[in-house]
């Protein structure tokens, strides 16, 4: 058993025999050992340890994802009770802890918004949508509720944001009732996930608005954006793939097959295909 974890403990004052048992009974490895010293020392930081949180602690099921949210949380001077009590129940808590914190490091951290947060159905997607704001220098509190009706946006905001024009004018006109193909649902996916940043413009992103507006809701989503952009006989799935139909294949889904071997396999399980060529 490590001695740091029982220091922990026993300053704490929470070492007590069921305790001891407890920790024999996790058989722990060198690496989970490692975790749990990590997240005691996060909770005795904020003055947390107790009993109570130590038993939800090691009975987590994703432990090293709800030690990346406190990390998170400890880093931003945001581990407390309540914030705690958000991520302990949080399956995969990592991201929702990194929402948590970029709100407190932005003065936005409210009953109201951690409320917001916690009920949110894609931490992830939220996360990575706050930073975009965060490095645009446009996040605030209506941003903040908007972004968060929307769990699939965080893909328009990263193109926006690795071209250099997600500002506040083309947010606001992203959000627009008229544009809602590009943000909604899985659409909003399908349109942007594998698309290559560097096609998108600023005059092409006027473009796309137009496109939304006028959008057919029986055209293919991922048309929308491949009209605009110009995407390359080559780089499209029927080229890809002998003797596969790719009526039922979107674009995005496709591109997103090349960004790593799980997505490659992922993809290939789920259409069944068998790749001839690269």
């Amino acid at each position: 058993m490590s001695p740091e974890i029982i220091l922990s403990l026993e300053k704490a004052n929470i070492f007590t025999q069921d305790v001891q048992k407890s920790l024999e009974d996790l058989n722990l490895t060198p690496g989970k050992i490692q975790y749990l010293q990590q997240v005691l020392s996060h909770l005795q930081e904020a003055s947390i340890l107790t009993l109570k949180n130590y038993t939800q602690a090691i009975q987590h099921q994703h432990p090293y994802s709800l030690g990346g949210a406190l990390y998170h949380l400890k880093e931003a001077k945001a581990l407390n009770q309540d914030n705690f009590n958000l991520v302990v129940k949080d399956p995969n808590p990592t991201d929702l802890g990194a929402v948590l914190s970029c709100l407190k490091k932005n003065a936005m951290l409210t009953a109201a918004n951690q409320n917001i947060a916690a009920q949110s159905p894609n931490h992830s997607g939220l996360s990575r949508a706050l930073c975009y704001l965060e490095k645009s220098g446009i996040l605030n509190q209506g941003n903040f509720a908007l972004i968060a009706q929307y769990p699939n946006v965080h893909f328009a905001l990263h193109h926006l944001s690795t071209c250099g024009i997600l500002n506040q004018q083309n947010f606001t006109s992203l959000f627009s009732a008229n544009h809602k193909p590009l943000i909604s649902g899985e659409a909003a996916r399908l349109i942007w996930a594998g698309r290559p940043n560097h096609l998108l413009t600023q005059d092409n992103f006027e473009q796309l608005l137009t496109a939304a507006e006028q959008h057919n809701p029986l055209m293919a989503p991922e048309n929308l954006i491949g009209q605009i952009l110009h995407v390359p006989n080559e780089m499209r799935p029927a080229q890809a793939f002998n003797d596969q139909p790719s009526s039922h294949i979107s674009y995005g889904l496709w591109a997103n097959r090349h960004s790593s071997s799980a997505n490659q396999r992922e993809f290939d399980r789920q259409y069944g295909l068998v790749v001839l060529k690269p």
